[in-house]
């Protein structure tokens, strides 16, 4: 469980990409390349969303968005551990390719309409050992919010994901960061 909770972190936010921190980016804007960050929980519970697996966990986003490259780069930290996803734009079109740095999934994120305004976006992706993770997400001037269903490779589903996330200052997604991470031996 705590494998596919590094796996989902690495995914959970990797949609809802923003320029500004403070609210949703206009939808007839083009952003330069920035970064944004993001603060709040994930949690995991039974596929009908009723039996929580436990209680929500804390996760922090930076999230580097590059239009001009056509690339998303998010990193989530959570459980002392920071995963990167990246997402790669099909041509001109609104769906990107996704992966982490570890190769452990794959699949795409295709937003609903300028894919640089992200105001919401559809999940499909493949992990690694075939299981599945469908889902969709949005961000308005309250934050971000996804909800996503895990399957097993014979497409069983296993959990619910939601992710509830609020828009960050630097100051604050360092503060929390600091606060994922384990402590330091003596």
């Amino acid at each position: 469980m705590k494998r596919l909770c590094r796996w989902l972190a690495a995914l959970t936010l990797a949609a809802a990409m923003g320029a500004c921190a403070s609210a949703p980016p206009r939808a007839d804007s083009k952003p330069a390349a920035s970064v944004s960050h993001f603060v709040g929980t994930m949690s995991v519970s039974s596929p009908d969303g009723k039996i929580p697996y436990g209680p929500p966990k804390k996760a922090v986003v930076s999230r580097t968005l590059s239009p001009s490259t056509g690339t998303i780069v998010e990193d989530v930290a959570q459980d002392g551990m920071v995963n990167t996803t990246t997402l790669t734009r099909r041509a001109d079109t609104s769906t990107f390719d996704a992966t982490d740095a570890g190769h452990t999934f794959s699949g795409t994120v295709a937003f609903k309409s300028d894919p640089f305004a992200m105001t919401e976006w559809e999940y499909a992706i493949v992990m690694a050992d075939g299981s599945r993770i469908s889902g969709h997400g949005s961000w308005s001037t309250e934050g971000i919010r996804t909800q996503k269903l895990f399957s097993a490779p014979d497409g069983t589903p296993k959990v619910q994901i939601a992710d509830a996330l609020r828009p960050a200052t630097e100051s604050e997604a360092s503060s929390a960061r600091a606060s994922l991470e384990p402590p330091k031996r003596q």
